[in-house]
């Protein structure tokens, strides 16, 4: 739902032929931070084909159609993916939404035709960046969640419960929504790398690699600490996680069923922060979790790299380095069955 990925200013990656819960390069982080999206976004040496491309194929310098390292017309598999609530959606090689699960309020029904950069699946609707860095979202609407700016120049997106907030090109951080607890009220002055809506709470990282949290603060989840620079944040429910510039995991607020207790000596690419659980890759492409393994949501499939993770409420998704789509855990609506590509 709320990936916190090394970076980019989007949430979803672009990794070869496939990625995450994020997107094409926009830019990268604070040099105060210390760490590049090259770090983020290299797939790990499996000895793998380029991910998404047949076996042999992705010599450099390939006319891709904007995907790196495959020849035009043998993109497959997927750029980016995205754990809501009950559904699930993730970008296509070629740049189209697609989405799987509950479909209750239109979540899971993205806009024909439309193409995107980047996808974040929130509780019950879904919001995107297009091509043309305008925000589109679809489903629940209620408290204007999914009604967002018509300005364009987005970089990064973050469906949450009941609001969403994105990132301008200019740095600003935007939100829209339900604004109960002061969530949708991001602090004005300061410049934004990214952002993070969570259920009651938003959180972000700066320009100057400092993590900043508004909106209800029980349990702490709204107070990151102040001793580290940060490169990447996610904002799960009652918790919120983080990667410092050393790429440690770091997380405060509520740590029942130890989802705040990230595991030690680790170092992480990617977290995402869900209601009862967090998940990480790791730097050789391990995906590691911590917190409740309800359904096995916490449960990932051994010995498979990969270069995403994305926390659902009861499931999990990730991209393998192949650029196929995995998810694990609860199933009912089917949001733990991506489709094949």
């Amino acid at each position: 739902m709320k990936t916190a990925r090394i970076g980019w200013l989007t949430t979803v990656a672009f990794i070869g032929c496939g990625g995450s819960d994020r997107s094409k390069p926009q830019a990268g982080i604070p040099h105060s931070a210390g760490v590049d999206e090259t770090i983020a976004g290299t797939v790990p040496d499996t000895g793998a084909a380029t991910p998404g491309c047949p076996d042999g194929d992705g010599a450099p310098g390939a006319d891709t159609g904007g995907a790196p390292g495959c020849d035009e017309g043998d993109l497959r598999g997927w750029q980016g993916i995205s754990a809501g609530h009950s559904h699930t959606c993730g970008i296509t090689a070629d740049d189209h939404a697609v989405c799987w699960g509950g479909n209750g309020h239109g979540e899971a029904s993205p806009p024909e035709g439309a193409t995107f950069t980047h996808v974040s699946a929130g509780f019950s609707h879904t919001c995107g960046i297009t091509i043309d860095a305008t925000v589109a979202c679809w489903g629940d609407n209620d408290g204007g969640r999914a009604t967002a700016p018509p300005d364009s120049g987005f970089t990064q997106v973050s469906a949450g419960y009941f609001h969403t907030c994105g990132v301008t090109h200019d740095g600003r951080a935007v939100c829209w929504g339900d604004n109960g607890f002061g969530r949708a009220t991001p602090p004005a002055g300061l410049d934004f790398e990214t952002v993070s809506a969570g259920w009651r709470h938003t959180c972000g990282v700066t320009t100057e690699g400092v993590a900043i949290c508004w909106g209800s603060n029980d349990y702490g989840r709204a107070s990151p600490p102040r001793d580290a620079a940060f490169a990447a944040v996610s904002a799960g429910y009652n918790h919120s996680c983080g990667i410092t510039a050393d790429r440690r995991a770091v997380c405060w607020g509520s740590n029942d069923y130890g989802r705040a207790s990230p595991p030690d000596g680790v170092r992480f690419t990617e977290l995402s922060a869900s209601r009862f659980r967090t998940c990480g890759v790791t730097l050789d492409g391990g995906v590691v979790c911590w917190g409740s393994d309800g359904d096995g949501a916490a449960s990932p499939p051994d010995k498979q790299p990969f270069t995403a993770v994305s926390a659902g409420r009861f499931h999990t998704c990730g991209i393998a380095v192949s650029g196929d789509a995995l998810c694990w855990g609860g199933n009912d609506h089917g949001q733990a069955s991506p489709p094949e590509m």
